[in-house]
């Protein structure tokens, strides 16, 4: 059965975390270098680029990677640390402002790790990539650096979750003031769950508030390849959301079931304890984003 109206949370408030420079680890951070397997066309790809010759003769006979990377730096392919991290935080700018909510701001920082999981050459170093990150925002000092911090503490991998609330707590205590969704970060209300059986495919709907502001986590469940996660969304277009799928579930002959709390925590959990499932590129894109938040909200329940 196909979905409804499948509204996807979209800011509206720039272009979300920005884009950053494909670099090792993702942001330019001295987070090591790439694999010397992947530097074999290197002068190739920066004469078809249209670099100038001295910047590709600048290569000849270099192997170590290291090198390879402070010679892109000082021929300005590269952007410095400084630029990378200046790149970064441009993009939570828009989280300062007065109107921001503590649902964009966890939205905004999911968005924004799973672009430095594309960007990093090995999943394990994303940790490390962005314990670097939180170093250089608290050097930074700036509200934006604070922004991240605070959402990273919440929604950021639990490596660095700590180093980045001390980071937060050491900024708010030189001074800077925090923005008005940090006490509402990562504690929404939580709503009613309902959902529908369509075979062996599972929809399952988990709606939370912050104060007025509703927002639903949708799970796509599919029990003929696993049980696991096969897509989940987050979108903010409650009103008449249980009506829908009700209509959508009815035009099948199924019947929208609604769930208590822990009898949504159950089913979402066991679909947690399995490997996702997602079967085309947007729901593998949807899983990578937005996974964490689901097991972020699935811990509220009771």
């Amino acid at each position: 059965m196909a979905n409804p109206r499948r509204t996807q949370w979209k800011s509206n408030r720039g272009d979300g975390p920005g884009l950053l420079p494909a670099v090792p680890g993702g942001l330019g951070l001295d987070a090591g270098a790439p694999d010397l397997g992947t530097l074999g066309g290197l002068r190739h790809l920066l004469a078809e680029a249209g670099a100038p010759a001295e910047v590709v003769r600048s290569f000849d006979g270099v192997t170590d990677p290291g090198q390879i990377l402070h010679r892109l730096g000082d021929a300005g392919v590269l952007p410095t640390p400084e630029q990378s991290l200046a790149a970064v935080l441009e993009g939570w700018r828009p989280l300062l402002g007065r109107d921001s909510t503590a649902l964009e701001a966890e939205l905004c920082g999911l968005e924004f790790l799973a672009i430095v999981r594309s960007a990093a050459v090995d999943p394990a170093e994303v940790p490390l990539v962005l314990e670097q990150l939180v170093s250089h925002a608290e050097r930074q000092g700036s509200p934006e650096a604070l922004a991240i911090l605070r959402v990273l503490a919440v929604v950021g991998p639990p490596q660095v979750r700590a180093a980045a609330t001390a980071g937060a707590g050491r900024l708010v205590g030189a001074g800077l003031e925090d923005c008005p969704w940090v006490d509402l970060l990562g504690a929404p209300e939580v709503g009613p769950s309902f959902g529908y059986a369509d075979g062996g495919r599972e929809t399952l709907l988990l709606t939370f508030s912050y104060r007025r502001d509703q927002h639903a986590v949708v799970v796509l469940l599919d029990h003929d390849l696993g049980g696991g996660v096969k897509d989940c969304w987050v979108t903010d277009q409650v009103a008449g959301l249980r009506d829908e799928y009700a209509k959508a579930a009815a035009q099948d002959g199924l019947a929208l079931t609604d769930h208590s709390p822990a009898q949504a925590r159950a089913i979402v959990d066991r679909a947690l304890g399995q490997p996702p499932c997602p079967a085309d590129p947007e729901q593998v894109e949807d899983v990578d984003t937005y996974l964490d938040l689901l097991r972020l909200r699935v811990a509220l329940l009771p």
